[in-house]
């Protein structure tokens, strides 16, 4: 077995080349994104038994896939800023035709950002960001829940302190990888291919959370800010009849108009 990166690189390069050629003002961020988002594991080789994720990573990228939307797919993207040390909450716009059925579908998310570095190893991001799915639950209860909370020891001390546990189950589906192991990466991808999905589950949020690495507090202070991209792509692969392009779209101008009236 070889390793390297001599045919690798170029390889990528091209096909991040052909996302940028497409969206012209996508940040690297975003482009970084979006590529991890078309790459699939290659096809099965002899070496069996050896992790996928540590044999190829995401797996090879392929820019068609990413292109478009349109048709059983739909692929959304944001590029955004956070303050550093808090956590974000991005509504997904999941059509209720997508979710009904037992169809299989895929859902994968893409998250990529650029901490500040240190020359050295030790502690050599600045900080570290991580995504995950949270569905079923109101917004107002997801904020209260990922808000950052008081210790036991200070809701032990003092009694009308709360504490809230993170949901569990299917309220926050399990994702892979794992988010263990993706600590201290700048490039996430985690998919929810094989789960079910509810109809009856009105609400979908993407939970993107940043924390510090144990830098001094003048360092921490010199990072006030996070520049992100997130990614998501939606697949029916048994309905290819299913315009789920279109759907989407619906369902965000829905949200936009609920909210304007809201405010």
């Amino acid at each position: 077995m070889d390793t390297g990166t001599s045919y690798a690189a170029p390889a990528v390069a091209r096909e991040v080349a052909r996302i940028a050629t497409r969206y012209p003002s996508a940040s690297a961020n975003l482009l970084r994104a979006l590529l991890a988002l078309s790459a699939r594991p290659p096809a099965a080789s002899r070496l069996d038994g050896i992790d996928p994720l540590r044999l190829s990573a995401y797996g090879v990228p392929n820019a068609d896939r990413i292109l478009e939307s349109g048709g059983p797919t739909a692929i959304l993207a944001i590029d955004a800023e956070m303050n550093t040390n808090s956590v974000v909450i991005h509504p997904v716009p999941i059509p209720y035709q997508f979710a009904e059925g037992t169809s299989r579908r895929l859902f994968r998310i893409a998250l990529a950002f650029d901490p500040p570095v240190r020359r050295g190893r030790r502690e050599y991001i600045a900080g570290n960001m991580s995504v995950e799915l949270v569905r079923g639950v109101d917004e107002d209860d997801v904020a209260r829940i990922y808000q950052i909370q008081p210790t036991r020891a200070q809701v032990n001390a003092n009694p009308q302190l709360r504490r809230f546990n993170l949901p569990t189950g299917n309220q926050r589906p399990s994702l892979s990888p794992g988010p263990r192991r993706l600590v201290s990466n700048t490039l996430i991808r985690r998919d929810f291919d094989g789960g079910t999905w509810d109809p009856d589950d009105e609400h979908y949020f993407l939970v993107v959370t940043h924390t510090h690495s144990p830098w001094t507090q003048k360092q921490r202070n010199e990072y006030p800010d996070q520049r992100y991209a997130l990614a998501v792509q939606l697949t029916d692969e048994g309905r290819t009849h299913l315009d789920l392009h279109n759907l989407v779209r619906a369902e965000l101008r829905t949200r936009i108009r609920i909210r304007i009236r809201g405010n």
